[in-house]
């Protein structure tokens, strides 16, 4: 402890002990501290130091929670400590604090676009999401990557963040027992979305096919928006929540938005998500014309033409004659190289 009683170290024994006299009133309660010379006013940075070698260092006991590391190095460097101090303190390479200081960036801008600008709460377990996103992006960002197989801009790259921001708000946020019984995503949550962005030519929507991407870029925004529209200014806005449900404290209050916007949204990022990696899968093996055609001719045979939105959907109808135009294609091109 400084000696104007700041714990350095011991903060959560403090907690457990105050809890504990407050059920053992009679019963005297204390550890034992070592107390500096040094108050915080008149040494913070070594203050700092002290704290972040102690918590966090390499014979840190506690392992603290997970979003914690990255807010110490945004502290740090706010303390003109540089990255290789910074990482000699939390037993880290120079490099990894660079790491920990771009993730932190893009978790700051996450709860920025939501309007959670230093609700950090509300990163609770999304760590694996923003590691992934902040390695995609930066592979992407500032010129084109080699691997992605068209010329991507900034602008997509913006498109693909946001498109990220969207999916780790559902993600995070969602029914989980729902989905199970659905079976959708798996239960690696971190994995699920992967195949929006990952730097892969075969297992990416980004990176394979611009086709394929604009289609799943234009299909989420175009159901997205509204539905983003009625969370910033609408019935679901901050404000208007606060003032419907005064009695919840701000970060009860986000969580209860959170969970709604995964209600809203979790259908359509699921079902585009799903056809998306259907047209990957296509795109993939279109070499393979007899696997396609089987999957085809096994999708049409499960359709049931008795209903009523096969007979009316005028949509339906335009859908058969397309195929039925293809077919009738393919037959030409089998009859004239077979003879």
């Amino acid at each position: 402890m400084t000696k104007d009683g700041v714990i350095i170290d011991g903060n959560r024994r403090a907690m457990l002990i105050k809890q504990l006299a407050i059920d053992n009133k009679e019963q005297p309660m204390y550890f034992l501290a070592v107390i500096l010379e040094e108050t915080l006013d008149q040494n913070p940075k070594e203050i700092m130091r002290l704290e972040t070698t102690y918590q966090m260092g390499e014979d840190a006991k506690v392992d603290y929670n997970a979003i914690e590391k990255y807010l110490k190095c945004k502290d740090l460097r706010l303390y003109e400590f540089s990255d290789e101090q910074i990482g000699k303190m939390m037993g880290e390479s120079a490099t990894k604090i660079k790491e920990y200081i771009a993730i932190m960036e893009r978790m700051e801008d996450y709860l920025d676009k939501l309007g959670y600008s230093g609700i950090y709460t509300r990163l609770d377990k999304t760590e694996g999401a923003f590691v992934d996103v902040t390695g995609y992006l930066k592979k992407y960002s500032g010129k084109n990557s080699g691997m992605v197989s068209w010329k991507c801009s900034d602008t997509d790259v913006q498109d693909l963040k946001l498109i990220y921001y969207d999916y780790i708000q559902y993600m995070y946020n969602k029914n989980k027992s729902k989905d199970a019984e659905e079976g959708v995503f798996g239960t690696e949550d971190s994995k699920d979305y992967r195949v929006i962005g990952k730097p892969s030519k075969k297992e990416s929507l980004f990176c394979a096919n611009e086709k394929i991407w604009a289609e799943f870029r234009d299909n989420h925004f175009k159901k997205i928006e509204p539905i983003r529209e009625e969370f910033e200014r609408g019935s679901f806005s901050i404000a208007n929540l606060r003032k419907e449900n005064q009695n919840l404290d701000l970060n009860t209050l986000l969580k209860l938005r959170d969970e709604i916007w995964a209600e809203k949204v979790g259908s359509i990022l699921k079902e585009n998500l799903g056809i998306a990696k259907s047209n990957l899968y296509n795109f993939n093996n279109q070499n393979e014309p007899e696997i396609l055609l089987r999957r085809a001719l096994s999708a049409l045979e499960s359709i049931d033409t008795k209903t009523k939105s096969f007979i009316e959907s005028p949509e339906v109808g335009k859908l058969v004659f397309d195929i039925n135009k293809l077919t009738y294609r393919f037959k030409k091109v089998l009859e004239k190289k077979r003879g």
